[in-house]
């Protein structure tokens, strides 16, 4: 009997220590890939931030352009 829960236990640490070495080993791999991601979301907020700033450009422009045409062609403006 006593054999046995000897076993029993044995077999338990094994599990418990594969089953700990399989997290670590998956905690290293995620804090590499965090600086990654990081990474890739930086360059899409900068990518979006760039855009929206050409693009505010061009409607200040065309803002301007419109107001600079006077009464306009259709006497809305």
């Amino acid at each position: 009997m006593l054999r046995q829960k000897i076993t029993d236990a044995a077999d338990a640490l094994s599990k418990a220590t594969y089953s700990l070495d399989s997290f670590r080993t998956l905690q290293i791999s995620e804090e590499a890939a965090i600086g990654r991601r990081l990474e890739g979301l930086r360059s899409e907020v900068e990518f979006v931030s760039r855009r929206e700033r050409e693009a505010q450009e061009l409607y200040r422009a065309r803002t301007e352009e419109l107001n600079g045409l006077g009464g306009g062609a259709n006497g809305y403006h």
